[in-house]
């Protein structure tokens, strides 16, 4: 059967799957299946565009976010590596996706992450860097971040630059920022704008399960959908799975109806080369200038958006020492640690149950070995107790700053009257084609094929890892910034400070130019298979150490541009159509 029309239209904008009849058949111009950054940001930009096809947005959770069914349909089978986070952490089963969790960082790639480096094994993506790069402005836009200026210098006119003051210029990148978004939450923001777009519609708690194709497995023709044990069809010109890099590969793994293998596996591409960003504490950093003259917290910018300064080194300095692309930034102490006699830190550890377990997670990991004190919670309980007038303190401002406004202050910093603070890495990992996503032999309530994830710290990270904090300290003390020091206790477990940063997952069905070496081609459609897309993380190539959502986005607004050039095309046999489809309920 066709879905009918019928009832108040406006009401109709966003439909629960599970109220339509089993076996309907929805048809559509474009199916979009995801409601992240990646899926609302191309509704919104196809509609802004006034591209004249209907839309359907799906999602498989509801408008709200839902603990039992995020376990239910997101838990894995099995993570080999234990300092990987469970696969059904770091992600949202609702409208607008991970944006509902997610701290608002927005960073840009750069144009070296874009190039191929033999002595790192960095492929490279087929597309130029401006390609994408000119579709930034935009996506900070939409994810309410500001202005595309990322030099002290622009955000900060008039003050000083710099991270910290040096006497002399080396290979150091002290005046780079990063952005920070409301953070937005893409579902809430951009609900009513959704709504009131004539030919967008949205399905909630409708899974989807299998792409559809014809017979020869070349065209793709919609979607099947399971909706609380009912089964829906979806028929569609043009499908875009952008449901995330773990989803994803899953489903066009699972849709094997046609091509045993999956969709897009051809070459046996899909769900290899996983990446994530490898992250966590070492060494510490003491800063020669005084405390009064440190740029290391955040700040707003002179158009009202949290900013804060990285260290980085150059281009040309990471590639002589054969380095790949990485950030240090200046950290609080480890919170579990009552050592750091902070009633604030104190305070964030006994808090620490009442986050939600992705930053709790965070919040409070511990190195290996054994605390400081014997007695952690009693001394903790000692700093609140002689701190109490700091955290007082602290309390008004964290609620004027955090709590309370619409911009909040993106995490906790504290200053240290000694200029010495621990500090923390995320760096770049390298595809591989043996750390991958397959499916396991379980399956979940809707009869797909779970998930497994072959991942691990590579071998020759920890003396990468070490280089770069060797090379940092040189050219840190050649330019007067300070000392970088690891202690040697740090050195030997350097491999037990090292984890997969959890909401990233990057690279498992990567743009490539030719389909034996990747899964979608430089404009995103599934090799092999026309009229199938794959929008968001799983496309990148390469994952520098920038967040990736502002790069989701901007590929978004890159496809939309794509799918409207396209459409223009054929519109004079789509206007007629379209007249007629947007009446229709979904």
């Amino acid at each position: 059967m066709q879905a009918s029309a019928g009832g108040n239209r406006r009401d109709q904008m966003i439909v629960d799957a599970r109220s339509l009849d089993s076996d309907a058949i929805l048809q559509t111009d474009i199916a979009v299946v995801g409601s992240g950054a990646a899926g609302i940001t191309l509704a919104l930009e196809l509609a802004r565009r006034q591209v004249k096809a209907d839309i359907l947005l799906i999602e498989g959770g509801g408008e709200h976010y839902d603990f039992k069914d995020q376990s239910k349909y997101f838990s894995g089978d099995d993570v080999n590596h234990p300092h990987h986070p469970p696969l059904d952490l770091y992600r949202r089963r609702m409208l607008g996706g991970t944006t509902s969790i997610w701290g608002g960082r927005c960073i840009q790639m750069e144009q070296s992450d874009f190039l191929a480096q033999r002595s790192l094994g960095r492929a490279g993506w087929p597309v130029p860097y401006d390609e994408v790069a000119r579709f930034y402005p935009r996506a900070l836009k939409i994810l309410e971040a500001g202005r595309s200026e990322y030099t002290a210098r622009e955000a900060f006119p008039g003050e000083a630059f710099d991270l910290a003051p040096v006497k002399h210029k080396t290979g150091l990148v002290l005046d780079e920022l990063e952005r920070f978004s409301l953070p937005t939450d893409l579902g809430k923001r951009y609900r009513k704008e959704l709504e009131a777009a004539p030919n967008i519609r949205i399905l909630v708690h409708a899974t989807c399960t299998e792409i559809l194709t014809d017979a020869s497995g070349n065209i793709a023709e919609g979607l099947s959908l399971c909706a609380s044990g009912k089964s829906l069809t979806v028929r569609a010109r043009k499908t875009v799975i952008a449901a995330g890099g773990l989803e994803t590969p899953r489903l066009l793994l699972c849709s094997a109806r046609v091509r045993k293998n999956g969709l897009g596996n051809g070459s046996d591409q899909v769900g290899r080369n996983y990446m994530t960003h490898i992250v966590g504490d070492l060494g510490q950093i003491s800063f020669a200038a005084p405390p009064s003259r440190l740029k290391i917290d955040y700040e707003k910018s002179y158009d009202g958006v949290w900013c804060r300064r990285l260290i980085l080194l150059d281009e040309k300095t990471r590639s002589d020492n054969g380095l790949p692309n990485f950030v240090l930034r200046p950290t609080i102490p480890a919170i579990h640690d009552p050592a750091h006699r902070s009633p604030i830190l104190s305070a964030a550890f006994f808090a620490k149950r009442f986050l939600i377990s992705e930053y709790a997670r965070r919040l409070a990991s511990m190195p290996p070995g054994e605390t400081t004190t014997k007695w952690p919670l009693a001394a903790h309980a000692r700093n609140l107790a002689f701190g109490a007038p700091e955290l007082f303190k602290f309390a008004s401002f964290w609620a004027r700053k955090r709590l309370l406004p619409r911009r909040q202050l993106p995490s906790l910093f504290l200053p240290s009257a000694s200029g010495t603070y621990p500090l923390e890495f995320t760096v770049e990992e390298m595809a591989n084609a043996n750390s991958r996503v397959m499916l396991s032999r379980e399956s979940d309530p809707n009869g797909m094929n779970r998930l497994s994830v072959t991942w691990g710290v590579p071998d020759e990270f920890p003396a990468q890892l070490l280089k770069i904090y060797k090379l940092v300290a040189r050219e840190a003390d050649a330019g007067g910034l300070g000392k970088v020091t690891v202690s040697e206790k740090e050195q030997e477990q350097v491999l037990e400070l090292c984890h997969a940063q959890g909401g990233h997952h990057i690279g498992t069905a990567r743009m490539s130019s030719t389909p034996s070496s990747g899964v979608v081609d430089p404009n995103l459609q599934v090799w092999g298979t026309r009229g199938l897309y794959v929008l968001g993380s799983s496309v990148f190539p390469t994952c520098g150490f920038a967040n990736p959502t502002l790069t989701i986005a901007a590929l978004a607004l890159r496809l939309a541009e794509h799918i409207a050039e396209e459409s223009i095309g054929c519109a004079g046999s789509q206007t007629s159509r379209n007249a007629r489809l947007t009446e229709k309920v979904y």
